[in-house]
């Protein structure tokens, strides 16, 4: 799984969270190192925050869809109605869910698009 998330506890918080389940997580502080890992790397799933330095969650966002990524994106923000979440769903992410990430939001959220993880990494 490739986390993209600027704020440190709550990145911190959110591979606790996720590790319990058995996830396994590259997590980086801005889209850029993000896509950056997701170019030598394989992942099953994509967590990116919106709010981030250097590259947001909708560059990110476009910039993998750009690469061919068909992988489930998922946005996680404050604001999770409206115009915001809008233009997401436009550059290509897939679900959103709210901040902090739980596992069980998560899960709703994979639900909802269908998705199983197969020992997502």
């Amino acid at each position: 799984m490739l986390l993209a998330e600027d704020d440190a506890m709550l990145r911190m918080l959110t591979e606790k969270s996720l590790g319990k389940l058995g996830a396994q997580i590259a997590s980086f502080d801005n889209g850029q190192k993000a896509l950056a890992a997701f170019e030598s790397d394989q992942f099953d799933l994509v967590l990116t925050d919106l709010m981030m330095p250097m590259m947001n969650g909708h560059e990110l966002t476009k910039s993998l869809r750009d690469l061919g990524a068909k992988i489930p994106i998922i946005g996680v923000t404050a604001a999770v109605i409206g115009d915001e979440t809008d233009e997401w769903l436009k550059d290509g992410a897939n679900a959103f869910i709210s901040k902090p990430i739980t596992p069980e939001k998560l899960q709703n959220a994979l639900d909802m698009i269908g998705f199983t993880p197969g020992g997502a990494t």
